[in-house]
């Protein structure tokens, strides 16, 4: 599940009704807070080079990713790349390291 980010307008506002707070701007914190959320492997994407997840992020900083296969983690470290570009995070499998449909892959952007 995912969370839509708030419009910069909507942060505006929050930051002016928060001037109680001092020096707090909430509408800034919740437009930058971090988002996580879950993608299911499709079979094209298992097939291709890569999978790319689009999140509501607008910049990534950073990210926590985990990969799970029947319910279980499988340990992949050393078999993936991440990258992530605007708002997106591309996942690259490497060591001969394999994707399959119905992998799910938990991910926090922040």
């Amino acid at each position: 599940m995912t969370i839509a980010k708030i419009t910069s307008a909507v942060a505006a506002k929050l930051n002016r009704s928060n001037r109680a707070a001092k020096d707090a701007n909430l509408g800034t914190w919740i437009q930058n807070a971090p988002i996580s959320g879950s993608h299911a492997v499709t079979s094209a994407q298992a097939s291709a080079s890569s999978i790319i997840i689009l999140t509501n992020l607008t910049t990534i900083s950073g990210q926590l990713l985990q990969v799970f296969r029947s319910g279980s983690q499988i340990a992949s470290a050393s078999g993936i790349y991440l990258e992530n570009s605007g708002s997106q995070i591309t996942i690259t499998p490497i060591n001969g390291f394999k994707t399959l449909a119905s992998d799910q892959v938990d991910y926090v952007v922040f």
